[in-house]
């Protein structure tokens, strides 16, 4: 090796130890418990103070580093004593060290013996046929992979009536692979095949009797042969019990509740009494042990924080406000009816749990209707397009549905329906539901699994929304946030869509650490929170716990504007893990404002310097900058900063967006010891406001006489333009002029007439009004703003005006 390369290989390697840690993969996926297994952590920044965090029950010892020096950073051994009391089940791992907390992946300890497919040791013997097949003896988990087109076949040996169930083991413990198994005897003929198993997702299951003493065959592979990053499986060949669902579903923590393990290879349900007093209060999810011969992975049980009841099995029962009702569709064709005591013009909001959960069989279908029968709104038959004023529905029998409405003002009490969408039912159809006094709802997620934040320096975190019949404004806020952090940002504006474009799903938050801080490690919760129709509702975010990229995969989750494709698993909980990392030595200061006013079509400036701590370290020739859709930025370059490291941004908004607050995140990619990073600086919070606001004033006019709409124009600094108002939809009989709000105006008033026939009331009317900006090259650019109401009066004849 030259001296050059030799440098550049140890540049390249210093970087990789001074980068944060990262997990790409676990070598092996797993181990049986009460044995020892040699576990290698995979990835980049695991150097030699790197540690291991992991809730896997026994002990975790170091072993000697990569003795080949290239491997340095990238590989971290350690023995895994697994305690022979183990529980089986799935175990976060991640890493952290000086430089910062790498992503989480996950171990499964099993109750099986292991063994590592042979194929997977490239080079080694190839199992992609029965011929091929790689002899394996039962009870074992096999660890293995699949890429493409793969498949992996494996020869066991049974009894004549020996009965085994074999299982893959994939989207439940983090990989990627959407799993498919076939049993085949010795001709070919298949015995037993399974894609998606009740109870387990996606992942696969069957159950066999086996006819004859002899050799057998199980296939596994992708069902869509995609290549997947995370392409590992864990083949599970034993007899163990399972159950394909529960219920209920999910109960309050804090308590006990019994808890019916339900289908499987169980005997008859299982019904046990399940403590969850010791659960925290941030969980959202237990894990429950399936009764019986071990084997089973945990089934998710959710948590919440509200009142629980049962369905009663009447025919009607009562759907008490804000508290989750726990019901099932007992058999084909069921509907279950819950009644819905109501006032008039109220705002509901419904909403139903089952498919998401992975513990339910159930495709739910809600609908509303009258005590006669009459369907107010069902998930079943609205399209995206119909969009009524008092119903809101959600449109993917993919995700758990919901139900929005306002009720007339003669109703009383509502029906709401639950059904399965295909007309199935038993036992394993559970669902939880529940009823608010609102018009809609939102769930947020985090976009970060962890996040680092550099000493005296600033970290994004980005949340995404889920709106569920509610397009307004969001606010994000940390609690109890420790002294060593400050966060700013996390304005999610109102939801509209104009065109193809949408915007209001996203927010972003950043995190800066206080200069003089000892603050080393924290775990957040961050909240969000939105006035929906008059009263505050606080929504927490959700983190993915870990989550793994799914290529070409149909299974679409929605997440706010967007969709990921993802393996996620939220039931490790929604905390979001922060560590103070060493400080970067460049930083990104916004020397102008952080808290901008714009009017839309007019550009502003945000000015920025970069500050290399080191030599060394050019400044970027563009700013990056992180926003919402809403919000446009140019990196300009002033004949008086060239050279210098500092620079302007200009920032616009696009015409047709409604007002709101947003943020923007300056950030920049710089080189530092071979290795790139990015530096951010703290949100600027940018309020997208109007042009100009009118406020017009109670109008009163008698039949015959005249009067004037009075007013006020306020305009907002940096606005000239004159401005066009006309009064809209005016009574019968009643005229008001329109008039032009020359430059200066602050008050107007418009004659009004109220012809004889004008019938006396109230009356709410429009005042429309038009004016134009004008853009830095001139451009006269036409903005119109939403029509404001006012009030006008028309009195009966002898009754008194008001004097204003």
């Amino acid at each position: 090796m030259t001296a050059r390369l030799l440098f550049a290989a140890l540049l390249a390697q210093s970087a990789l130890l001074a980068a944060a840690p990262s997990l790409t993969r676990l070598e092996p996926r797993g181990g049986q418990r009460g044995q020892a297994v040699k576990l290698t952590l995979v990835g980049r920044g695991l150097g030699d103070a790197a540690e291991i965090e992991s809730r896997i029950p026994g002990a975790v010892t170091p072993l000697s580093p990569p003795k080949n020096p290239m491997q340095r950073g990238r590989e971290l051994p350690f023995l895994v004593e697994i305690a022979p009391e183990a529980a089986v089940g799935i175990y976060p791992v991640r890493v952290k060290s000086p430089n910062g907390l790498s992503n989480i992946l996950l171990f499964t300890v099993g109750a099986f013996p292991e063994v590592a497919e042979a194929e997977s040791s490239r080079p080694g013997p190839v199992n992609d046929s029965a011929g091929q097949a790689q002899p394996v003896e039962t009870p074992v988990i096999v660890n293995g992979t699949l890429y493409g087109p793969d498949r992996d076949y494996y020869r066991i040996e049974a009894a004549k009536r020996e009965r085994l169930v074999i299982e893959v083991e994939a989207r439940r413990v983090g990989s990627a692979v959407d799993p498919l198994i076939q049993v085949l005897d010795s001709s070919g003929r298949r015995l037993a095949w399974n894609d998606d198993a009740p109870g387990i997702g996606i992942d696969a299951r069957v159950e066999v009797e086996f006819p004859e003493t002899g050799s057998y065959f199980i296939a596994v592979r992708d069902s869509k042969f995609s290549e997947q990053e995370q392409d590992y499986y864990r083949l599970k060949i034993g007899r163990f019990s399972y159950a394909e669902g529960l219920y209920p579903l999910g109960w309050r923590r804090g308590g006990e509740t019994a808890v019916e393990f339900i289908g499987g290879n169980l005997d008859a349900p299982v019904r046990t009494n399940i403590d969850l007093s010791s659960e925290q209060l941030a969980a959202e999810f237990a894990m429950l042990r399936v009764p019986g011969m071990p084997g089973a992975l945990p089934m998710p049980f959710v948590l919440s924080g509200q009142s629980e009841a049962l369905e009663t099995g009447g025919a009607k029962t009562v759907l008490e406000p804000e508290t989750w009702m726990n019901g099932r569709i007992a058999k084909p064709g069921e509907v279950d009816t819950y009644i819905l005591d109501v006032k008039p013009e109220e705002h509901w909001y419904i909403e139903l749990h089952a498919t998401t959960l992975g513990t339910s069989r159930l495709y739910g279908v809600l609908t509303a209707r009258l005590p006669g029968g009459e369907q107010m709104v069902s998930t079943q038959n609205l399209t995206a397009e119909e969009k009524l004023s008092n119903l809101d529905v959600s449109q993917d029998t993919g995700i758990d549905q919901f139900l929005s409405f306002r009720t007339s003002d003669a109703q009383n009490e509502i029906h709401i329906e639950v059904e399965d969408l295909l007309g199935r039912g038993g036992p394993g159809f559970g669902y939880r539901i529940i009823a608010r006094r609102q018009s809609g709802d939102f769930t947020l997620t985090l976009r970060s699994h962890e996040v680092n934040v550099p000493t005296n320096g600033t970290a994004l975190v980005i949340v995404n929304a889920e709106r569920r019949g509610y397009d307004g404004p969001i606010r994000l806020f940390v609690p109890e946030i420790p002294d060593g952090l400050v966060a700013e940002g996390g304005n999610m504006p109102l939801y509209e869509i104009a065109g193809s474009t949408r915007q209001g799903s996203s927010a972003l938050l950043t995190l800066t650490h206080n200069p003089g801080s000892e603050l080393r490690d924290a775990a957040l919760r961050i909240w969000g929170e939105a006035e929906i129709g008059g009263r505050l509702v606080r929504r927490r975010a959700r983190g993915p716990g870990l989550e793994v990229n799914v290529q070409s995969d149909n299974e679409i989750r929605r997440l706010g504007s967007g969709f990921s494709s993802a393996n996620v698993a939220p039931w490790l909980g929604a905390d979001l893990p922060v560590r103070i990392v060493p400080e970067q030595p460049a930083s990104i200061e916004v020397t102008s404002s952080r808290y901008m006013r714009i009017i839309p079509g007019l550009k502003y400036e945000l000015n920025w310097e970069f500050l290399a701590k080191d030599g060394g370290i050019d400044p970027p020739r563009r700013m990056g900058a992180n926003k919402t859709r809403n919000v446009r930025t140019f990196n300009r370059l002033r004949k008086a900063d060239i050279g210098k490291p500092r620079g302007v941004l200009d920032v616009g908004s696009q015409l047709g967006w409604g007002p709101g607050k947003y943020e923007i995140v300056l950030a920049a990619e710089v080189n530092i010891d071979g290795g790139k990073e990015t530096v951010y600086a703290p949100a600027v919070t940018v309020d997208v406001i109007r042009a100009y606001e009118i406020e017009p004033e109670v109008t009163s006019l008698q039949p015959g006489g005249e009067g004037y709409l009075a007013a006020r124009l306020k305009r907002e600094p940096g606005f000239s333009s004159s401005v066009e108002i006309k009064p809209e939809n005016l009574p019968l009989d009643v005229t008001c002029d329109s008039m032009t709000a020359e430059p200066g105006i602050e008050e107007f008033r418009l004659p009004c007439t109220a012809g004889p026939d004008a019938y006396p009331g109230e009356y709410e009317i429009d005042l429309a009004s038009s004016s134009v900006v004008i853009s830095e090259q001139g451009r006269r650019i036409p903005i119109t703003q939403p029509a404001v109401k006012a009030k006008l009066q028309v009195l009966r004849k002898g009754a008194k005006l008001a004097v204003r």
